[in-house]
């Protein structure tokens, strides 16, 4: 009797152990495969220079836009970013952020992301911006309320998109705008949103994109 329950004991030890690893697994695979994007690099940007405004262009990714003739551009990994006037570095070219703040620099980064399809039935990141806009365009009550929080759909350079509005206190304190297209994401952001000029500029040069 007794060998009996130290067998089925041991058994059932050794399904769970199997099913264990079999789950960690699964959840590896699974998340590698949902997350198997590639950051462009942001390094192909052409500067064109006017007497009011610089004109950002990317002729490989079809992507262009103005900013101010005072701001300057910085490129930090896979990531351009764009900082105004009064902008200040340390002696290794990061952002002094507190010294940004404290003059309230206006500034924003992007990004563009390629999702590669890895599996037919798991989704991209482009197939869940996708996704979202559908699902706000089609149901907006579906999105849930959240006071720190605003999700919306917008259309910026006639793509739809989706634009996410953080808020602390009533402030809004960042901004990410995503544009799906194609297999790509185009991601504007900013967290240098110090006065509501700043939020009115991040605004007017995405009234510039073109993207084709």
């Amino acid at each position: 009797m007794n060998k009996k329950i130290i067998f089925w004991g041991v058994l059932a030890l050794v399904i769970i152990v199997v099913a264990v690893g079999f789950f960690w697994w699964g959840e590896e695979k699974l998340s590698k495969n949902i997350y198997k994007n590639t950051v462009i690099n942001t390094g192909d940007y052409e500067v064109l220079v006017n007497r009011e405004e610089k004109t950002i262009k990317n002729q490989e990714e079809g992507i262009s836009f103005n900013i101010p003739i005072d701001w300057t551009i910085k490129k930090y990994g896979e990531e351009l970013d764009l900082l105004g006037p009064g902008i200040k570095f340390d002696e290794k070219g990061a952002i002094l952020f507190e010294n940004a703040k404290n003059n309230k620099v206006c500034g924003m980064g992007i990004e563009i992301y390629k999702s590669e399809k890895v599996d037919q039935v798991i989704s991209t990141y482009v197939d869940d911006v996708r996704n979202m806009i559908l699902r706000i365009k089609n149901n907006p009550q579906s999105i849930k309320e959240d006071i720190n929080k605003k999700i919306e759909s917008v259309v910026l350079a006639s793509k739809d998109a989706i634009k996410k509005t953080y808020l602390k206190n009533g402030e809004i304190i960042r901004i990410e705008v995503e544009i799906p297209v194609n297999q790509k994401v185009f991601i504007f952001s900013s967290d240098f949103l110090f006065t509501s000029a700043c939020i009115e500029e991040f605004n007017k040069i995405l009234s510039t994109l073109s993207i084709i």
